[in-house]
């Protein structure tokens, strides 16, 4: 399945190495197939370390955001570093999706990343989402569309779309027709 995925996409995205990457804890490798690879070159993913550079740029984003923007912020939070121990093991826990997600949840509860009060994580609700999708799907009455989250995001994605193709590739001289 993996040549045929890494063929059918142009190598686009890791069709080919299936769901491996997806899976915070695991530390894998794998052999290129590529003909302008060199023959059984191989390549090691470390998926804990990786996700943790992921969550610590995250952290340092939000950081920033409330830096510049006080007036919307409840408080400094806590330095990375105070948290990475936390981030790391639950990163590294090998357990079914809804264990990990538990373990998530948990750590919001408790209130351990937030330096106080514990913060509740709604479930994630995409079959309500796609629920959604479907019943505006092909309606000709925008009106009852409007207003819903589904509206939103596909308002919000157009005008994203919009200045990505029409304000920022254009700044670093990249015309996209």
């Amino acid at each position: 399945m993996g040549w045929a995925a890494g063929q059918f996409s142009g190598a686009l995205g890791h069709g080919s190495v299936a769901t491996l990457p997806d899976r915070l804890y695991l530390v894998w490798s794998f052999n290129y197939e590529r003909e302008d690879a060199v023959a059984g070159e191989q390549s090691s993913r470390d998926n804990p370390a990786d996700y943790l550079g992921c969550c610590r740029a995250l952290h340092e984003m939000f950081q920033q955001f409330v830096n510049r923007r006080p007036d919307v912020a409840d408080g400094g939070g806590l330095e990375f570093d105070a948290i990475k121990p936390l981030v790391e093991r639950i990163l590294r826990t090998q357990a079914e999706k809804a264990e990990r997600i538990e373990a998530w949840k948990n750590a919001a509860r408790a209130g351990v990343m937030l330096g106080g009060g514990g913060e509740e994580i709604p479930d994630y609700e995409g079959e309500n989402w796609n629920t959604q999708w479907e019943e505006l799907n092909g309606t000709e009455d925008f009106t009852r569309a409007m207003g819903t989250p589904i509206w939103y995001f596909y308002q919000a994605a157009s005008l994203h779309r919009t200045y990505v193709l029409r304000d920022l590739l254009p700044k670093h001289r990249l015309i996209v027709d």
